[in-house]
């Protein structure tokens, strides 16, 4: 449709070609009913489970259960950020991708066109802070500059200012989903005892959401969970980019 229309705004394209719009719905309303409605409720033990709607093929329609609505519609923001993740981790895991996709192309804005430009406000408040360098590389920032969740969203789909650091694009795109480094998680928190204050009152004046105490305590909680997990964290170094991380780094969490 975006091809036929010539545009990928959705508002453009259901007035510039109703028909084709009109067909589009169609055709995604029966892809719903005849593929991903009826296993969506399954869990991996195949067994079904009407937690969200009550699906009746004979009825041609999903009912969906009491409240549902109402938290689809209250959570759309961090349902839509995890499905895009969880789909992009799926996609990108799939050994039939693995020849198609480098650690070099950004997965997720490449299949959903997302921009970053609502997080691009932030350069001016973290620059200075930053020294005008890649949080985890120290290279020069210039036309590279991009805006990294500290600790993933994935792990926490909530924007708290204290939570970004500036990076280039090839720290950012490497570092995916994985918690930086320990080292990195010290710069961090001396980085928001030395600049939270000022971080705050300024992402205060373009409405972003700051709490500081609720973002270390986050960033502490995610910590420690990787280490119970022994999970693997992320290395700007190309010769180490992933290793287990080590609980002995970590003196201030271990406090």
């Amino acid at each position: 449709m975006q091809q036929e229309t010539q545009t990928t705004s959705i508002r453009i394209a259901r007035t510039r070609d109703i028909k084709k719009w009109q067909s589009t719905i169609k055709e995604v309303a029966q892809t719903i009913k005849n593929n991903p409605a009826k296993y969506l409720q399954s869990a991996q033990d195949k067994v079904s489970r009407e937690f969200l709607y009550v699906y009746n093929p004979k009825a041609n329609a999903i009912v969906l259960m009491p409240g549902i609505a109402y938290c689809f519609t209250r959570f759309s923001q961090i349902i839509h950020k995890l499905c895009q993740q969880y789909w992009t981790d799926f996609v990108r895991k799939n050994r039939h991708n693995q020849s198609y996709f480098s650690d070099d192309i950004d997965l997720q804005q490449f299949l959903f066109h997302q921009s970053r430009q609502n997080l691009k406000i932030l350069e001016s408040i973290l620059i200075d802070t930053q020294q005008g360098q890649c949080f985890y590389c120290h290279k020069a920032l210039k036309n590279n500059i991009e805006v990294d969740h500290f600790i993933p969203w994935s792990k926490y789909p909530i924007d708290t200012t204290h939570n970004f650091v500036l990076t280039d694009h090839s720290c950012n795109n490497s570092k995916r989903d994985y918690l930086a480094e320990e080292l990195f998680y010290e710069k961090w928190l001396e980085r928001n005892q030395q600049h939270g204050h000022t971080i705050e009152q300024e992402a205060k004046t373009i409405g972003f959401i700051t709490n500081q105490q609720r973002s270390e305590t986050i960033s502490q909680w995610a910590y420690q969970i990787a280490i119970e997990h022994e999970d693997l964290v992320w290395s700007p170094e190309p010769s180490i980019k992933l290793r287990p991380i080590n609980p002995d780094l970590l003196p201030q969490l271990r406090a």
